[in-house]
């Protein structure tokens, strides 16, 4: 049907941005160099996909692309600061020049 043909064509600007950017977080106001809405597209799918609107198998085919991601904020850092650091940058800690 005309539904699943505009999806089809969605999820490939999706795979050829994600293929050129290395992740999914597409600005909602980003187009295709033709002028495709992809970042209307993918926000759409997000949107559906967390009211529990989406299709099992368009799920399955998103999450099958390498970098797609149900969020579109950039994961955290996996390294991590080590505590005291982050206590003098937190608390803005300085050695004393006074004996």
């Amino acid at each position: 049907n005309a539904n699943d043909a505009l999806w089809e064509i969605g999820l490939s600007y999706a795979r050829s941005f994600m293929t050129e950017m290395g992740h999914s977080r597409v600005p909602q106001d980003y187009s295709a160099r033709d002028g495709y809405a992809l970042g209307k597209w993918v926000n759409s799918q997000r949107v559906k996909h967390s009211r529990g609107e989406m299709r099992a198998d368009r799920i399955e085919r998103l999450e099958a692309l390498a970098g797609w991601e149900w969020s579109k904020k950039k994961p955290a850092a996996t390294t991590s600061i080590p505590p005291i650091i982050s206590f003098l940058l937190e608390d803005d800690v300085r050695p004393s020049s006074k004996p």
